[in-house]
């Protein structure tokens, strides 16, 4: 078992995962030592099971008509109706056995979501698939890969890979592409002296966003975002800038991408941009005064999800700061805050509708319609 001071909640975690160019150095120091001890504790411990139960009655999901939002906190994961109503608990944390890192990602038909449980005994992150219909659950990392850890995992819009960042305990991550079916893990960008995460589906699915750390021609480090083909090849970088970029996320209908940047408005701070799809006009999104992270798009594409964690004297962001969910309106920037605390929120993802395998009512995945009689208490 990792000791008190190692096991910091999971959201904690992430987010120091997450957000890894804070530059204190005795932070960092003492995080890679935690890492570098769950390397060996999971090195000499016996092997997980490869089963998880999820305590949670799969109806919440089956059974959703509106547009809802899926979401991390408390190491638990939540659900709220798109307007901040009706928020309930849905996948609670399991004592100290499983924590959840993010909200689970809904395959392209609404019958499987894509989960991260974090279990302390080892400090692996878990890739666990969970059937909506059948209420199954593998955990694919003690199934097909245990000697790695995945988190981040987004769906093809063809419902057949996952694309995750991932890699061994104590290393630097790759971009990785993971086949549902056979649990074939291939990983795309292969450098180990970079860190590459947070990857993004294009809704062809022919090309995958993703942030990376790499040097710039001063030597420096620089967080940038690049594209490439969905097999690893062809690699463009979208960003060139001293700010560190990341979070892409595409809209539905290709022509954009979203993702967060820090430094680059006046004051500093860390705010949401738009870009196309080359790179080029980049303009930005949000103006507000706390940090805003994780964009994620409405089906739609009218709206963009994302967390925001105030800021100012004596707030700690990533040892339980105050993250909410809001929502803005791409066109007319309108903004609306969807969680107001207790639990908060940190990550956020729209749920598809299980069951059926049919979308919520009003849900416009990937720029197709898919019900041509939504009412107007379900559209957007």
């Amino acid at each position: 078992m990792l000791d008190a001071p190692a096991q910091v909640s999971l959201q904690s975690r992430q987010a120091i995962k997450r957000f890894h160019w804070l530059k204190e150095a005795k932070p960092m120091l003492k995080k890679r030592c935690a890492i570098l001890a769950a390397f060996w504790l999971a090195a000499l411990a016996p092997a997980a099971v490869a089963q998880f139960e999820f305590p949670t009655p799969l109806e919440d999901v089956r059974r959703v008509v509106k547009p809802t939002i899926c979401y991390a906190g408390g190491d638990s994961v939540w659900l709220v109706d798109w307007d901040g109503q009706n928020n309930r608990l849905w996948i609670p944390r399991q004592g100290d056995s499983v924590w959840f890192g993010g909200p689970p990602s809904w395959s392209p038909d609404g019958k499987r979501a894509a989960a991260v449980a974090f279990t302390p005994q080892d400090g692996q992150y878990n890739l666990v698939i969970l059937d909506l219909e059948t209420g199954d659950a593998p955990n694919y990392r003690t199934k097909f890969f245990p000697h790695l850890s995945f988190t981040g995992p987004q769906w093809s819009p063809d419902g057949k890979w996952i694309a995750c960042d991932g890699g061994p305990l104590a290393s630097n991550l790759d971009v990785y592409k993971m086949n549902v079916e056979t649990g074939e893990a291939t990983n795309l960008t292969n450098a180990p002296m970079n860190h590459d995460a947070n990857p993004t589906w294009s809704p062809d699915g022919k090309n995958l966003a993703f942030k990376s750390r790499r040097k710039n021609l001063d030597g420096k480090w620089q967080h940038d975002i690049y594209v490439m083909d969905a097999d690893g090849t062809n690699e463009i970088r979208l960003t060139d800038h001293p700010a560190q970029d990341g979070g892409p996320r595409w809209s539905p209908d290709g022509k954009t991408i979203a993702f967060e940047s820090y430094d680059r408005s006046e004051p500093a701070g860390k705010n949401l941009y738009l870009m196309d799809p080359d790179g080029s006009n980049i303009r930005q999104l949000t103006f507000d005064p706390h940090w805003e992270v994780s964009p994620s798009w409405s089906p739609d594409g009218k709206w963009i999800l994302y967390s925001a964690g105030e800021t100012g004297e004596g707030v700690d962001l990533y040892h339980g700061g105050a993250w909410n969910i809001y929502r803005i309106h791409v066109e007319t920037k309108e903004v609306v805050q969807i969680t107001h605390g207790d639990p908060g929120g940190l990550g956020q993802e729209w749920v598809f509708s299980g069951g059926s395998g049919r979308f919520p009512l009003g849900f416009i995945p990937w720029g197709r319609l898919k019900a041509a009689t939504a009412t107007d208490e379900a559209r957007f």
